[in-house]
This record gives structure tokens, sequence and C-alpha cells, in this order.
């Protein structure tokens, strides 16, 4: 999109639904809750459609060596009273079903939610506030909560960043560097929980170029990691002052995206997995969700507690009830993806996968016209010198806390007499970095490899 180009007005659409008339007057509730806040503003972030908008961001900007980004989640508890009748139906839905493309039932009148809560351009709303210091390194070093006004400025689809009086190309350069940093940070530190020998042994091979990102568009990419930095911290802060809050889970997973000739070979590595996904998920921090508060009453709960503590008051008896029974129902299946590659009926899958790949290894995409261009393209050019086989890849995704990163594990094969095979495994943030600190790593182990001596026959001398 061009400077001159203005954004495309957000369309709006929702079917009529009936909804009960509200017990108390939300224009002097809005009014009474803003008083004495500070206002900031921002512009506000949702999924394209949207039309309740519950995410914004007022600033990511330099700090120091570091960076300031600041957040704001719609203050939906502020606007309902504790003793409304629309609070009471909340709790009584509060059994919320999650069933993909069907969504779940609204908690909250919409007309209501649209009109005096929603983060809509030009309105002043009822906002909590993050703000969040992180180093050169995208660590986080402090935060401050706040409860604050907001006031968004322009209202954007997440799909997108473009380029806007409220946004202008310097906004978009850094939030766009943050954003990135932020999302390669957690899946490298996601991986070296397990892999100690990560970030010692495997130079640095990813160029700044490097773009996996799970498919995720630039403006989706953005929002997704400034929020779970925003869930990170309110989660920090529950822990930190002992409050009850219903902690969810994420389901973790594996998928086998890539198997090699020999079965018991994927087997171990779908072990090998398994072994760390239940390794990341004992030693996690519990995860609170609270970025959806205007249909999920898990996470309107959290924000009321969050608001309840900024101001010194405590949760009543009857909101603990809640929090505790929601907990209950959203922890209870982790790691369901996992169990059928360690049981016998995988080998069919095993199987089928292997024919759909007919013979493709990710080694026939790497150019080895340089020895210096990659680990991949070296040992692709140490195999072919030597007259080894390419290494077989073994190839899977792991989901774990909300992200994904990628195995890789390579079966080598040697000459008669150099050794038995050599097995090589390692992690990264795609599945072409995970390959290049595998080469990287078996490259090492073959330096001890002697090479093969041609056999040399000695003519038999002649009876004279």
């Amino acid at each position: 999109m061009s400077r001159q180009t203005p954004p495309k007005p957000r369309e709006h659409h929702r079917a009529p639904l009936k909804e009960a008339p509200l017990d108390f007057n939300p224009r002097q509730q809005l009014s009474r809750v803003l008083k004495g806040r500070p206002v900031l503003e921002g512009v506000s972030f949702d999924p394209p459609g949207s039309y309740i908008l519950d995410d914004g961001i007022v600033h990511i900007k330099k700090h120091g060596e570091g960076w300031h980004v600041t957040s704001v989640v719609a203050d939906v508890p502020a606007m309902i009273p504790p003793e409304s009748e629309l609070r009471r139906i909340a709790a009584q839905r509060m059994e919320e079903t999650h069933i993909r493309g069907k969504g779940i039932v609204r908690i909250f009148p919409v007309n209501f939610l649209e009109q005096f809560v929603s983060l809509r351009q030009g309105a002043t709303r009822a906002a909590l506030s993050f703000s969040m210091f992180l180093d050169e390194k995208f660590s986080l070093q402090h935060y401050k909560i706040g409860r604050a006004g907001f006031l968004s400025k322009e209202e954007h689809s997440e799909d997108r960043l473009e380029i806007t009086k409220a946004l202008p190309e310097k906004f978009i350069h850094d939030w766009k560097y943050v954003s990135r940093g932020l999302y390669q940070k957690r899946v490298r530190d996601l991986a070296g929980q397990y892999d100690s020998e990560l970030s010692t042994d495997v130079p640095e091979i990813l160029s700044r170029r490097q773009k996996d990102f799970k498919g995720m568009t630039e403006g989706k990419l953005l929002v997704h990691e400034v929020t779970r930095l925003t869930n990170r911290v309110a989660a920090d802060f529950f822990r930190a002052h002992n409050l009850l809050v219903p902690f969810r889970e994420q389901k973790s997973a594996i998928a086998a995206t890539l198997v090699t000739p020999y079965y018991a070979f994927d087997r171990a590595c779908n072990k090998m997995c398994a072994d760390m996904v239940n390794h990341l998920e004992a030693q996690r921090p519990a995860y609170v969700h609270l970025t959806s508060p205007m249909r999920h009453y898990k996470d309107f709960l959290v924000l009321e507690v969050l608001g309840k503590a900024l101001v010194g008051q405590d949760v009543d008896p009857a909101l603990r009830r809640d929090i505790y029974d929601l907990t209950a129902n959203f922890n209870k299946h982790s790691c369901m993806r996992q169990r059928h590659l360690l049981e016998d009926q995988w080998r069919s899958d095993w199987g089928q996968q292997l024919r759909d790949q007919e013979g493709w290894t990710p080694f026939m995409n790497v150019l080895a016209s340089r020895k210096d261009i990659s680990p991949a393209a070296r040992l692709k050019i140490l195999c072919a010198d030597r007259g080894w086989e390419t290494p077989m890849v073994a190839e899977r995704e792991l989901m774990v806390q909300g992200t994904s990163f990628y195995f890789i594990g390579l079966n080598m094969r040697l000459h008669p007499g150099q050794g038995p095979d050599l097995h090589i495994w390692s992690y990264g943030p795609s599945s072409e970095a995970a390959l290049e600190y595998a080469s990287h790593r078996l490259l090492k182990k073959l330096q001890d490899v002697p090479e093969r001596r041609a056999s040399i026959t000695v003519p038999t001398p002649q009876a004279s």
C-alpha cells in the first residue's frame, strides 16, 4: 500500500441477536470508570472483520539499548457492576466449549460491547495497560501494570501492517523488528531448555534474511508476540502476588513431517521428541490468557482479579469457586498427539508417508556450489567427494507453549570398515535452520572418520 492510499474502512458484519436489556446505565458506568485514569493513545488490532476490538498497542520504541513496549486490553470487568444481572448470567455460562469453526457462546450483549467497551477508532474506552521493558536481546527486564483510558487513533487488521498517519514507516520498521526478535528468541529459548549444547555447539548460522514465522503475516506476528508478552507479564504478576486465576494450559503436539526408510531410527526420533515435550511440559510456568475478555469468561475473570489487585481489593469466595472450576475444565488434556507416534500402529502411517515422499529429502534443495555457503552444503559436497550416501533426514514439528520449532535427525551410513552408522540430531526455529545445525554437528563427527583407501592390486610374479 502506498503512503497516499488511505486504509479501507473496517466492514462490520454481525448476525442480529436477541439481547436482554441491561440493568445499569452503561454511559454513566463508562464515565465513572474513566474518571481519574490517564488516557493513552495508540492503535487497536484484531482479526479482519472484527467489529468488537479488545487489544491495542500504545507504542514500541527504543529505550536505551533495549525496547519499551506498551499494550492495552479492554477492561470489561470495570464496565459491568459486580451486582448486575449481566454478571450473574455470564457466570452461569462459564462452561465454555471450543468447537473448531463454531466458536463459543457469547457471554455479553453485542450492542453493549460495541458501543461502550470495544476499542474502536476515535473512542476512549476503559483499559488495563501493560508497560514492558526489554533489553537489546528482547529479554523482559521489568514491567508496570495500570488502569487507563485508551483512545484508539486507528483500527488495524492483524493480517497486515499499513503505513498510515498513526503508523508511519519508522514505527512499522521498529514494530516488525521487535516482533521478529521476540519470536526467534522464544523459539530458541524453548529448544535450548532441552538441548543444552545448542548455544555453545552451533554457530550463528541463521541469516538475518531468514524468515520462518509459521506462515504468519507481519501484522499477525506482531499481535501474537505482543499478546504473549502481555500474558507472560500478567502470569508473573499473579504468581508474585499469590493471586488465584484460571491458568490455562496450552496443548502440545508432535507431527512427523519427514521420515526415513529406517523405521527403528524414526521410532527413536519419536521417543526423543516425546521426552523433550514432556520435559518442557513439566518445567514450563503456568500460562494465563487475558486477551479475549468480551467472549471468554475465564479471561474476564483474569482481568477482574487483576483489576481488584491493582486497587488492593480481595477476590470474593464465589469468584474463587468459578476460578477453580474453570481451571480444572481447561487443563484436562495435554500432549495428546504424541501418543500415537509411540504406538505400533504408527508403522502404517510411517509407511504411507514414506511412499508419499517418493525419495525426496531436504538435501535436494541444498545448493552445493560453494563450499563455504552453509554446513548443509559442505556436508553434501563431502558426501559426494567420499562416495557416501547423503544422510537420511527425519523431521518433526514440535508445538509447545503456543509456538512451533523443528527437530531434525540425520542417519549417516558409512562405508564398511569405517564405523557404525552416525546418528545426529538438533533443533531449530525452522526446518532449514535445524538442518543446518544438525549438518554442522555431523561435520564435526566426520572429522574423525578416515577416508577409505582404494585397494591396490599387486601383480603376481610369473614363473620363468
